[in-house]
């Protein structure tokens, strides 16, 4: 496979998902498009259903059975992903190209030493000692600031914390020293002093190793840590993306609006923000925004929605972009 040069290595423009259900094709994601250059962090942000999950396993070639991509590209390092074989995927995937996932107990083999597995995914790809290999997965350990890593190269998935389970997710992950690193929701099982802890880690080796971090997460407080950038996702669409400051300091749409609302910290006795209603599946979204039904502006001129620069660097899908303030 040879790989031209692109100024990001991850790249999505016009992404459309689809399944096939008892009525015929169903949307999933529509016009999505988003540059992950390395050194970067992007978050997608979104309540459930909204297409953040699905798009990340669209690049990481991965999409459940029945769906499929029905429009729009994924160029990975230059290459459209959809020309890839299964043996092009197989060197890319880890090597390049590396994911985490939510719950790190279906992720990691519950009859195998973690270090057996980080140490036989080295072996896989690379040619090398299982002597070397094991020397690695205990740097990889060590750099992930797990203590005593040679100790817990010899533990049982089941007998390491939620933490440690996903800092061993995460140093699997890195064990091919890929370009970039997609994180699904790793965090959404911990407490909030292991949630800090491994978003801490992540954003000092995005940092150390130049890597470009794509995160998904409906938390904003990993969202304010984390991200250069916010891609907010609704009913399978982008409808507002900026840089992080811009999308606290001064939100366009009325949904990023409401997201931000229900998470401020609010004097005792104020009540949080709220979004009545809730995102509809699939196949029930209506025509014109998708947010229309729960927006507190929604207006006849929201019959369209197309996504249109409410500033620099900063795209909104909505006409109003702005009126709906912050309480």
């Amino acid at each position: 496979m040879t790989i031209a040069p692109a100024q990001a290595p991850v790249r999505v423009e016009g992404l459309h998902l689809i399944r096939h259900g008892a009525s015929g094709p169903e949307d999933l994601v529509t016009d999505l498009s988003f540059d992950l250059p390395r050194g970067s962090a992007l978050a997608l942000v979104g309540e459930s259903g909204s297409g953040k999950s699905l798009s990340a396993l669209a690049i990481m070639g991965l999409l459940p059975q029945g769906v499929q991509v029905a429009g729009g590209t994924v160029s990975l390092f230059g290459q459209d992903s959809s020309r890839l074989s299964k043996r092009d995927w197989r060197r890319l995937r880890g090597t390049r190209l590396a994911m985490i996932f939510q719950d790190p107990m279906t992720s990691l083999d519950p009859c195998f030493k973690v270090g057996a597995q980080i140490v036989e995914t080295i072996l896989a790809h690379e040619d090398i000692s299982r002597a070397d290999a094991r020397a690695r997965a205990i740097e990889l350990l060590e750099q992930v600031q797990i203590p005593d890593p040679q100790a817990r190269l010899h533990a049982y998935p089941h007998e390491l914390s939620g933490g440690l389970r996903q800092r061993v997710m995460i140093a699997a992950a890195l064990a091919l020293r890929p370009e970039i690193l997609i994180a699904d929701e790793p965090t959404t099982a911990l407490d909030v002093t292991t949630q800090a802890a491994i978003v801490s880690l992540v954003d000092d080796l995005r940092r150390d190793l130049d890597l470009g971090v794509l995160w998904i997460t409906h938390d904003l407080g990993v969202v304010s840590q984390l991200a250069d950038r916010v891609a907010v996702l609704y009913a399978g669409e982008m409808v507002e993306c900026a840089t992080k400051d811009e999308i606290f300091a001064a939100p366009r749409h009325p949904y990023t609006v409401g997201l931000i609302d229900s998470a401020r910290v609010r004097e005792p006795g104020i009540p949080f923000g709220l979004i009545k209603g809730s995102v509809p599946e699939p196949g029930a979204w209506p025509t014109g925004c998708r947010f229309a039904p729960r927006c507190p502006i929604a207006q006849d001129a929201c019959a369209t929605h197309p996504l249109a620069s409410a500033g620099e660097e900063h795209m909104t899908r909505c006409h109003f972009p702005g009126k709906a303030v912050l309480q």
